[in-house]
């Protein structure tokens, strides 16, 4: 019983190097065909090694514009403005101390009805006006 499981753990631990192995060719083969410059990345066998450096100055105009664009949007968000403000009109509400007109009451006469709904909304027009302070 035990040397099964010996066996297995060790059929198995083949197959993991194996794909891992298989993972690091890929990569190394990768690493070589995007490299630019040969002299600085250096792979050997069972290692890939590239140098930090290289990376930075590869990235470097990237990392620059974007240093700059953050600090241009930090600068933009503190400027001031041209100086031009514009100034708009603001009604404020007043209390009014002027006393509101019956409201007109419904009779079988749709004529009279509809007379005092219009004597009604003229008194209350006239009652703005003079809130309002028109004449």
């Amino acid at each position: 019983m035990v040397t099964q499981i010996k066996e297995t753990v060790k059929k198995l631990y083949e197959k993991i190097k194996e794909k891992i192995m298989k993972l690091y060719e890929v990569i190394k083969n990768f690493i070589k065909n995007t490299a630019e410059d040969f002299s600085i990345i250096d792979v050997e066998e069972g290692q890939a090694r590239w140098s930090f450096n290289w990376w930075v100055q590869k990235s470097f105009k990237w990392i620059t514009a974007i240093i700059l664009a953050a600090a241009a949007l930090f600068i933009w968000g503190c400027s001031t403005h041209n100086g031009s403000v514009k100034y708009y009109p603001v009604n404020i509400p007043v209390s009014c101390q002027i006393d509101m007109p019956e409201k007109p009451v419904y009779s079988e006469n749709i004529v009279v009805t509809n007379l005092s709904i219009l004597s009604y909304a003229s008194k209350l027009e006239s009652a703005l006006k003079a809130c309002r302070g028109d004449k």
